[in-house]
Order: structure tokens, then sequence, then C-alpha cells
């Protein structure tokens, strides 16, 4: 190789053979490639005479050309080895369209690639990808190696893949096992494939029609590139690889069945929106069987409160499988992952992931499924700004959808005023009356007799929306009541700059409302800015517990007058502390009030009754 390169001189070489000049190849390239098997002379200055009879003079050789500007410490003889090794392998067609800042490049591409466009991350061929190269062997790239030379030198007789999937890559292994074959097999078949449509392109038939069409139009000549990186299914870019086994992986966690139920919550944690979420799966696999729900979380990786949900429901974890797709492909995925379900109805609880999903796919998911989506209650920012689901998606989004289920008239009369909806399509708003568990047995709470100090639970998020700062004042101007408090912030620390009392208590958090100590409880406080109808006083309601609680939102349809102890202003603590001093005055009345208010509970928010509701909801605009 050496002694090819110092007697090879370009000018000449491309004088004694016209129809290399013409091919645009350079001379050294063709004659590795080519002229050394067809016999084809290394050109030296003596022995080429000029047109007009004249000996030419000795020209620029290239080895001179290749060896300037070498730094001091680079072996000449090193130099030129790895030039000869990547210049059989550089295309020096695709090298100049794939980077076209190459395209006007005066110097030798081989030798731009051997100094700069390794370490650019620049791909030399279309089957080469630098930086899946350097990615799957981070050492090279840690060694300052050109990665076409490392890769022709020492990586392919040690098992190196220089394209841009490898067998070792879980992806590949997902899908080849998915079409029953091994990942060397399906990565070497995609190649070969890849690589014959090239090949037709530049030298069979197929390369002279587009020749053809390159000479009629000109511009159908750009369009080559895309024939260089021709993408053959299923290993055709990264992205589409990564949608492909995100949606196998989910496949396989959904056993590789179909649902006539699914369930999208953005993660399961403590919280109301997934307690509710538990009861409706609940009642879907009452109505189409265990086996035929499947619940999908969206946005976080998150399965804390298992027996929230039916155990023989399936459950598939979107965003662990998902964690690598762009938004983009998110949006697609979860759509795709949906529609090969087959479902009769999908229903998003508070997944963020639906609401991004249905703007770009709402219209085609409705052609194979019904669609409906669950609202709780709008919410208030820092700056005293409304926002949440219903107002950001409810007008945009309402054509979109079957029905809209939520757990409050309150926010059924604040929609249909807002947005003027008078009569029409009544049917599309349906309040469904959150359930309670079978019924739970009646506590028998504390009375402040006996010279006892006074206990109040509260149970929350540590979030603003739940106003602990309203709990501690009232403490404050309650020092004879103990105030036991459970839960931790979720989406805020805001209660970190609040100074606790001393008679308040942190607890902790808990996993069922019914390990909590209730009958060591006197009454319960709840405090709320804004809210739908919390599971939270549900489950107090109905435990016989008297409750002393603000009206927002929702909350007035479980906090009735004469069944409980409601303030109208969540920042009027001084009424707190008067319903709260009026309770713990006449604890017959309080244990009358919590009585009525738990049979109220319980007779409306039986199961059966929400099952109805929703069998009923499920209905709306379609011949079920």
């Amino acid at each position: 190789m050496r002694e090819i390169l110092l007697r090879f001189d370009q000018d000449n070489y491309l004088n004694r053979y016209p129809d290399v000049a013409q091919s645009k190849m350079t001379g050294l390239v063709h004659y590795l490639r080519y002229g050394r098997h067809e016999g084809r002379v290394i050109a030296t200055p003596d022995q080429i005479d000029t047109q007009d009879g004249r000996k030419e003079r000795d020209p620029k050789n290239l080895v001179n050309s290749l060896l300037s500007n070498l730094p001091n410490a680079v072996s000449k003889d090193l130099f030129l080895y790895k030039y000869g090794l990547i210049d059989q392998e550089l295309d020096p067609d695709y090298y100049a369209r794939r980077y076209s800042d190459l395209q006007n490049i005066s110097k030798d591409l081989s030798d731009h690639f051997l100094r700069f466009g390794g370490k650019e991350g620049r791909n030399p061929s279309p089957y080469f990808d630098t930086k899946a190269y350097f990615g799957r062997y981070p050492e090279v790239k840690k060694s300052n190696e050109n990665p076409l030379f490392h890769y022709l030198a020492y990586g392919k007789k040690n098992g190196y893949w220089p394209g841009r999937f490898a067998p070792a890559d879980p992806r590949v292994h997902e899908i080849s096992q998915e079409l029953a074959m091994g990942p060397d097999e399906l990565i070497n078949q995609v190649e070969e494939i890849r690589r014959d449509v090239i090949e037709r392109f530049q030298d069979g038939e197929l390369g002279e029609m587009f020749a053809k069409a390159v000479a009629i139009d000109p511009l159908v000549g750009h369009a080559k590139l895309s024939v260089y990186e021709c993408g053959i299914h299923p290993l055709r870019t990264e992205q589409q690889v990564e949608r492909l086994s995100a949606t196998l992986r989910l496949r396989r966690e959904a056993e590789i069945k179909t649902a006539r139920a699914v369930v999208l919550i953005p993660w399961n944690h403590a919280g109301g929106a997934t307690r509710l979420a538990g009861h409706l799966t609940k009642a879907l696999a009452a109505q189409f069987g265990q086996e035929e729900v499947l619940v999908v979380v969206t946005d976080k990786s998150v399965w804390e409160c298992p027996q929230w949900f039916p155990d023989g429901c399936r459950k598939a974890d979107f965003a662990a499988s998902a964690e690598n797709l762009s938004p983009e492909n998110r949006r697609r995925v979860i759509f795709e992952f949906l529609r090969s379900l087959n479902p009769e109805v999908v229903i998003n609880v508070n997944s963020g992931l639906f609401w991004e999903m249905i703007y770009e796919f709402g219209t085609q998911l409705r052609d194979v499924t019904r669609v409906f989506t669950y609202y709780f209650c709008n919410e208030k920012n820092a700056l005293g700004d409304w926002g949440g689901y219903p107002i950001r998606h409810f007008q945009q989004t309402f054509e979109l959808l079957d029905a809209v289920l939520l757990d409050s008239h309150a926010l059924k009369e604040e929609l249909t005023s807002r947005y003027m909806l008078g009569s029409v399509q009544p049917d599309k708003i349906r309040v469904l009356d959150t359930p309670t568990d079978d019924l739970p047995p009646f506590v028998e709470t504390r009375t402040n007799g006996q010279n006892k100090q006074p206990v109040a639970f509260w149970a929350g998020r540590f979030d603003r929306q739940k106003r602990l700062d309203i709990v501690y004042q009232i403490a404050r101007k309650m020092p004879d009541v103990q105030f036991r408090l459970w839960g931790e912030p979720k989406l805020d620390q805001s209660f970190k700059k609040l100074k606790k009392p001393g008679n308040v208590r942190h607890e902790g958090t808990y996993s069922n409302f019914a390990d909590l100590p209730l009958e060591e409880a006197d009454f319960w406080l709840y405090t709320s800015e804004w809210d739908g109808v919390p599971n939270m006083l549900i489950e107090v309601a109905a435990s016989g517990i008297p409750l002393v609680g603000s009206l927002s939102g929702g909350t007035g349809e479980v906090l009735k007058k004469g069944y409980s102890y409601p303030v109208d202003n969540i920042d009027d603590v001084s009424g707190f502390v008067a319903e709260i001093r009026q309770l713990l005055s006449d604890p017959a009345e309080a244990e009358r009030r919590a009585g009525k208010l738990r049979q109220f509970v319980c007779d409306q928010r039986k199961p059966l009754h929400y099952r109805t509701q929703l069998v009923d909801a499920l209905k709306t605009g379609s011949d079920l």
C-alpha cells in the first residue's frame, strides 16, 4: 500500500485514463478499487507526455499533498496506511452529498475523513454509522482513533458492528424475536436488501433510469442521498425501532390480547384520581370481565396502590416501555397501541399523555373505539390564575369525545355555564357518584369528655391546594386541641415555609383509610381551596366521623348542611374555629349529624349505583 501511494500520481493517472476522469472518481480510489485488477499502470511524471508534445513538469504528488501539515507526532507510514484502508471504504459521492459543506472542498475526501470527519461524527459510507459506532464502543471515541480505521484494522475481525444497529441491541432482540429469527440474521437481511437497492441505483438498470431522469430534470439528482440512506423495515430509523420495540413491550405486557375496556392513568400513587380510577376499573371489570380490562400507566412508572384495583385486571406500564421516545413518538405509540387493542371503550383519568395524543389522533381513535374522559376540578396556580384540565381541554376536545365524565354536579354547572352549552348535547356531560367501598363499619368516636384533649384528624397532600397553612392557623387558635396530620408533598414544597404549631403532629403516610386509628378522632378537618368530590370526604363520611370542611367545588355534595359542619370561605379561619367549637360543645349533636351523613352517603354512593350510572354513560350517542 505504501509503495502504491508513494508512486501514484493523481493528475497523470487521470490524463492516461480519460474514462476515469469522466467518472468523477479520484484516481487513487479508482486504481485501488478497479484499476489494479484491470492491469492499469500507475502513472509517473516521466511516463506522460502532454498533448502539445512537451514533457509535463513534475506535478504536485498526491503523497506530498497527503503528508503536508501532518502533526510532528504522527508517523507518515502509519498515516498512509490508515489513509489506504479508509480510501478503499469511503464513498466520496455519498460523503459529499451527506455533508453539503464538503461539496466544494478542494481536499481529498478520504483525507478529510481521516483528519477531521471521523472525529466530527460523520459517516464515511451508507454502511458505517460513526455516531452509533462511538456510542456502542465508547472506548474508540475515548482513544481518539478514527472509527472507520479502527473497524477495518481491528473491529471487523473482533465482531464489532459498523451499522446503526447491532445484534446486542435489546430492541433488535425484541423485534427479531417477534419475527422468529436471530438478531444477526435480521440485521444481515436488512443490510443485504439495503445494499442491493443502493447498488441498483449505482450500477444497475435502475441507476440508468435515474440518470436519464436527472438529465431531464437535474433536481431529481438531489434525491440520490435518499437512496443512500433508504430505510428498510423493521430497522429503518432509530426512532422507528424505538417505537416498534416499545409497542412490542406493551403488547407483551397486555398479554398479546385485545381488551374491551382500557383505563389510562398518569401513575398509580396515593391520590384521589387514582382512587377513582380503581372504582372505575372495578365497575368496568364487573361489566366486561376482569381479563377484558387493561389499565395503562402513561406518564410515570409508579404503581404504589395495587390494592385499589381488581387483582384480575391487566396493566401495562407505558411510561417505562416508552421512556426513550420523543414526545411526538410517545403520542403516536400510545395511539397505535390503543388501536391494536381493539377496545370498545377508552377512558382517560388524568393522563397527561392522553391529552397530548387526542389533539393529533382523536378523530382516528374515534374511528375504532368510543372515547371518554374524566374531569374533576379546575386548579389555581400561585398567581391566582385558574387552569387545569377542564379549562385547558374541555372546549377544544369536546367534539372528539363520546362523553365527559364528572364527579360533581358543581363542575357540570360550571362547564355548562362557561361554555353556554344549554341543551346542546346534554347527554355528553355525565355526573357519576363516586362510590364508597363495601359499607365500612361505624367508627365509635371519642367525645371530649372525661377531661381528655380533643383530637382532630386531617389527611391529604401537603400542597397548596389542601391549604396546610389554614390548618396551622386553626391549630394556633385552638391550643387545647391536638391536630394529627397524615400526608406528604406531591406537587410542590410550599409547606416547608410554614412553621408548625406545637399541637400539630405529622404522622407520615398510610396505605388504607381503615388502617388509621379512626376511633381516636373526635372529628375530621378538611381544608381545600378547590376540589371535586374527594374520596377522602366520602370515606370519612361513610365511617361516621363528624366532619368540618371547606365548601369548594364539589365538596358541598358531601359536606351537607345539617349533616356536617361546612365553612363557606376557605380563608375564614374564625369560621372554622367556630364550627369546631360548636361540634365539641355538643358531642351528641355531632354524632347525630355524622350518622345522618353516613346514611346519606352510603345510600347515594353504592358501588352498584355507580356501575349503573357508568354503563348508561358509556352508551352515550351509541346504539349499545
